[in-house]
């Protein structure tokens, strides 16, 4: 969610604690002799696996482990001559010695184990071996035949083993260039970047340079990616279920705080692949890679990518025709094996040509099987799921789940935050007030601002604040913030939080600051409470003068004033505040109000001195209880308000996803105003949608949201647990959701999701583990693009059985038919013409019809239901309408083609048999173009112009088909055709086109009824057998009856029993939702307490009934309901 500070970034611009938390200054530790392995690593890796402080101490504490690392507890490891990790030779001895920070890679899947992958099919394996057995009788012949005979008996079984060895290497060519596809996004999927200290400045590195002995900085949301020991920190607590199993969270002492007692209760050790879910630090690091804790874990733990849902979808799909083509092969081959039988006395030439005629009936069989099972179905999706997640890639989109892709395709919801991903995430301040003055506002900041007729220009207002105001806006800024500091001089580079860094780069070109880190070392930093999602504050503790101590906050204003008692008032001699009375806190209410209706996003800054720190008022024993102790009596310092602009992209993506049948809802940690303002902006509050504030959403009983969240548009001001609720209610609702989240305790609502993207520049590696897909640009258009990639996909696969159907039913029919009508087993297409026909239609339909890239006409359909069909009506009526075409076409031929084409000679009956198989691939050429459309659209060519891949394979049909007409001779049996033979060829192949438009005219509804009919009458007919049927087996084995079903109430139980409570994974466990949710009896409470239907009405009346929080949009039409009136349950 949106965040007032939002929760500290990773990724590629990573912020962690300054340098300024260390509160520990240390002399120069390390020692001068060259090596650098003082100490062993299987120490190191036991030191931290038993968390033994006693050993630690043994070592001379975390000082003297410090110097037998040979590094610096301040400095950190020294990079001479560069910015990496490269560039210094001594780091090199220390890989060597520790190892690296990344896991060996797994064994690398060999081309050939590809190819072995793709002949492992029965019926692959049963053809080559029938084949090697005839080509074995074929030679034998050949060497024994009469001098008279043509000596080419062997040659059909040579064309089938080199169709077979074509298939399997044009097989394992595919699925290896995916495997290297899929390789090169686990790569980047494990690439992030960390904050290290070397030579005392801040380097910002990717985790697999990290080396032991280097200062990592840790904060909120990351996860750890080495082992390490704790140096310095606040409030640092980590969850290490991940690693030991321990639910609980623990908490973390700096190593050096342990030495002041016998350090019992103390835990300094930090675990890889544990996540901090509160505070700041740094730590030391021990152990990388395979030597760590977590990395040990992985390494037994590398599994292989599960399939997505359209893959087990077709696997179903395909083992179901496997069976269908499996029991048609064994009645063909029990027929033709009859009719051998029959006619076996009358063959002549001996055994061996009885022989041969059975192996030819045998392969043919085999070939029928081959024909009509879809082994390309699975290579299609997975083509299409490897092209589309690569090119993702370069969209900025990075898929961790491959499942989401597809998924995406379908989502019907997208809930959105609004900062970074709505707007640009380039905040600057350009209004404002400082204590009791004069609100000011930056002329130069654009519309907007300028409206305040009291304001004066920012840069005045600024520069006429006495030097006891200016110093404590800017210690307020510099300190109270996660930003860090890049580099230095000139070159020095912010990283962090926009907001962070925009109220920096206000006070260094308003307050002629000097280097944030220069300012911060000049002051002693005491405590520091980290960012809260649920407070939205900060606050950090800095000690100002001998023995007093000042408190910054920083937050949302609501909050902040809430705290506030007194405001600054301008004095130039002293600091100086009066009381906050009821009027001025009017206007400052006003102020916002007036800020959020300008999409401005506002900070409040307050401070507190204490004589003494902690302070001598008794404390609870909760953080929680703390800040209520010291977050009182506070001095309001001023508000600033920020303008991030909206991303010129965003609105047209808006509309394109309302065009998609999408929904967009923005949820945001803004106020009601702000979030209206940018909502409207951006087009996603439409007529008839319902803007909330959480606070109102809380109330609504389950019921209630069943009404509202149809028309819910804008939730405002909303936490992690208001968007878990909020992505579950939708889910049960029947909507497939797409969520996007930067905090740590956006977690749970992305895994809840179905589909989850976390924030690459915002988001925390906590949120980024449990996303789906990262967006690596933060960005609202990179989530419209990932939603057309998916429904490309799920296109691809549609393409690729459209097409492929259309051969199963027409080859398989053909073969069949003719070899049954006619007496000598011969069929109207000879087996290797039967295996180039397969080959263009598993592997070559695959690489052409899977690679598609996504156009805009995707964004005219709306997203398919769950559980809807693979194979649609629309998609029926195309394969069944060129099935009659193609069929009727070639029996013609067939039986008819000799006296069509008045054949007189053995060479012109040769010919048209020639012309039925190149008419039939021909057909198949011209079909995969009209297949490239599953719906009724007729532009079958849009984006054509992207797809190389289906060029290729065009050309390599026509190359491949040519050949075969020209020079296959005996092994593929054809001859050279004629060139009105060609055209006759070219004719039926383009006939395919009218075809397809003629069949695209008729109303899918008509095909519907025709199927309607056609179906009842069938039940009407078998129905009584059935049910014959069911009565005998009832009777004749009433216990196998019985035990099914016991098995359908218990699955049934089962589902009620699941329903009762929603888990996601966390690695090895189960996070229960209820804590999101809110217990039974919270919610029981929340029924009946809100009435939903009266506020609704008053705030579409604007009546004294009106509710705060809650609007419905201005321009809805008066006889629209807005939400349904039932009754609550």
């Amino acid at each position: 969610m949106d965040e007032i500070t939002p929760a500290p970034p990773d990724g590629a611009t990573k912020t962690t604690a300054p340098v300024l938390f260390s509160i520990t200054r240390n002399a120069d530790l390390r020692a001068t002799s060259s090596s650098v392995s003082c100490i062993s690593q299987s120490q190191l890796s036991e030191l931290t696996a038993t968390k033994d402080l006693t050993a630690l101490r043994s070592l001379g504490g975390l000082t003297g482990l410090a110097v037998s690392l040979r590094t610096d507890l301040t400095t950190g490891l020294e990079d001479e001559g560069g910015n990496t990790v490269k560039s210094d030779p001594g780091f090199t001895a220390r890989r060597k010695d520790y190892g690296e920070n990344r896991l060996p890679p797994r064994k690398r899947k060999t081309f050939w184990h590809f190819a072995w992958m793709a002949f492992n099919d029965k019926m692959m394996i049963l053809l080559a071996v029938l084949a090697t057995v005839d080509l074995a009788l074929g030679i034998y012949q050949s060497i024994s035949a009469a001098p008279e005979e043509p000596d080419v008996q062997w040659v059909e079984a040579v064309s089938i083993i080199v169709a077979v060895v074509v298939i399997v290497l044009a097989t394992a060519i595919n699925d290896f260039q995916m495997d290297c596809k899929f390789r090169l996004l686990n790569q980047r999927k494990e690439e992030r970047d960390v904050i290290v200290i070397r030579s005392g400045r801040a380097q910002q590195i990717c985790i697999h340079e990290i080396v032991v002995g280097d200062l990592v900085h840790l904060e909120t949301g990351d996860v750890i990616p080495v082992d390490g020991i704790l140096i310095h920190g606040f409030s640092v607590q980590c969850d290490e279920s991940s690693t030991t199993g321990e639910s609980d969270l623990i908490e973390k002492t700096p190593a050096l705080n342990t030495n002041t007692d016998n350090g019992s209760g103390y835990d300094p050790f930090l675990l890889s692949g544990s996540k901090v879910s509160n505070g700041v630090g740094t730590f030391l690091v021990t152990s990388v890679g395979e030597n760590s804790s977590y990395g040990k874990i992985l390494m037994s733990l590398q599994t292989e990518v599960e399939e997505t849902p359209l893959q087990q979808k077709l696997g179903v799909l395909a083992k179901y025709i496997v069976h269908i083509g499996l029991l048609v092969g064994a009645v063909f081959f029990l027929i033709i094996f009859i009719r051998y039988l029959v006619h076996l006395k009358g063959i002549k030439g001996g055994p061996r040509a009885k022989g041969k005629n059975f192996l030819n009936v045998f392969i043919l069989a085999i070939t029928v099987v081959v024909i009509a099972v879809p082994e390309g179905l699975p290579l299609a999706v997975t083509m299409s799921l490897a092209y589309a997640t690569a090119r993702m890639l370069k969209d900025n989109n990075l898929v961790r789940l491959l499942k989401s892709c597809e998924v995406m395709g379908n989502a019907t919801t997208i809930c959105s935050d609004k900062t970074g991903t709505l707007t640009q995430n380039r905040m600057t301040v350009v209004a404002g007030r400082v204590g009791t003055f004069t609100p000011f506002v930056d002329e130069n900041s654009g519309p907007g601002t300028e409206n305040k007729t009291d304001a004066v220009p920012l840069r005045s207002k600024m520069d006429s604040l006495s030097a006891h105001t200016q110093e404590l806006i800017k210690a307020s800024v510099f300190l109270n913030s996660t930003a860090l500091e890049k580099g230095h001089g000139q070159e020095a580079q912010l990283v962090g939080t926009s907001t962070e860094i925009a109220l920096i780069e206000f006070a260094q070109s308003n307050f002629h600051a000097v280097s944030m880190t220069a300012e911060r070392e000049r002051t002693q930093i005491v405590q520091l409470f980290p960012f809260n999602a649920n407070r939205k504050c900060m606050a950090v503790v800095a000690r100002i003068f001998s023995g007093h101590y000042r408190l910054f906050l920083k937050g949302a204003p609501e909050m902040v004033l809430q705290s506030c008692s007194r405001i600054v008032t301008d004095s130039h001699s002293v600091l100086s505040s009066q009381y906050l009375h009821d009027e001025m806190r009017t206007v400052i209410r006003d102020d916002l109000r007036g800020f959020s209706s300008q999409s401005l996003r506002s900070i409040a800054l307050a401070y507190r001195d204490f004589d003494q720190w902690p302070p001598g008022t008794p404390i609870g024993n909760e953080p929680d209880d703390f800040l209520d102790e010291v977050l009182q009596d506070m001095v309001l310092i001023g508000l600033f308000a920020l303008r991030d602009p909206l991303r010129p992209e965003v609105t047209q993506s808006v509309r394109d996803c309302q065009a998609a049948g999408v929904s967009v809802r923005m949820v945001t940690g803004d106020t009601f105003l702000t979030a209206k303002a940018i909502a409207l902006e951006c087009g996603i509050y439409q007529p008839g949608g319902i803007a909330m504030d959480s606070s109102i959403f809380r109330k609504l009983s389950s019921s209630q949201l069943d009404m509202v969240l149809p028309r819910l548009q804008i939730l405002s001001r909303s936490s992690p647990e208001d968007k878990l609720r909020l992505v579950s209610h939708l889910r049960r609702l029947g909507e497939t959701v797409a969520v996007t989240g930067d905090g740590t305790n956006d977690a749970l609502a992305l895994k809840e999701a179905d589909v989850g993207f976390a924030m690459g520049i915002q988001g925390t590696e906590v949120a980024k583990e449990a996303s789906s897909i990262i967006l690596m640009d933060d960005n609202f258009a990179s989530i419209v693009k990932a939603m057309l990639w998916g429904r490309t996909v799920n296109d691809a696969a549609e393409k690729f059985l459209q097409f492929q159907f259309t051969i199963n039913i027409t080859a398989g029919t053909l073969t069949i038919v003719s070899a049954l009508s006619g007496g000598t087993n011969s069929s109207v297409f000879t087996v290797v013409q039967l295996l180039w026909i397969n080959l263009i239609m598993d592997t070559f339909s695959a690489l052409a019809l899977a690679t598609d890239r996504p156009t805009r006409r995707l964004l005219k359909h709306t997203p398919e239901p769950r559980g809807s069909p693979i194979v649609k009506v629309t998609m029926w009526k195309m394969i069944m309408g060129q099935s009659i075409y193609q069929l009727a076409v070639i029996f013609v031929l067939y039986y008819a083609g000799e006296q069509l084409f008045h054949c007189s000679t053995k060479a012109e009956r040769h010919q048209v048999q020639t012309m039925t198989f190149n008419i039939y691939v021909w057909m198949q050429f011209f079909n995969m173009l009209n297949s490239r459309r599953v719906d009724n659209g007729w532009n079958f060519l849009d984006g054509i112009t992207h797809n190389y891949s289906f060029f290729f394979v065009q050309a390599v049909i026509v190359a491949g088909q040519v050949l075969i007409i020209f020079e296959g001779g005996e092994a593929f049996g054809t001859v050279a055709l004629t060139g009105a033979q060609w055209g006759w060829s070219m004719l039926f192949g383009l006939l395919t086109f009218p075809v397809g438009v003629l069949v695209r005219l008729i109303p899918d509804r008509m095909v519907v009824m025709v199927w309607t009919g056609i179906a009842s009458t069938g039940r009407m007919l078998f129905d009584p057998v059935v049910l014959r049927w069911r009565r005998l087996i009832h009777v004749c084995f009433p216990a196998m009856f019985h035990a099914r079903k016991g098995r359908e109430n218990s699955s049934s139980s089962l589902d009620t029993a699941q329903t009762t409570i929603v888990t996601v994974p966390k690695g090895d466990q189960y996070i229960s939702l209820r804590s999101g949710l809110g217990s039974e009896s919270d919610r029981s409470e929340r029924d009946g307490l809100f009435d939903l239907v009266r506020a609704i009405e008053g705030a579409r009346s604007r009546s004294v009934e009106e509710v705060p929080g809650l609007e419905v949009h201005p321009d809805t039409c008066k006889d629209d309901i807005v939400i349904g009136q039932h009754e609550e349950v």
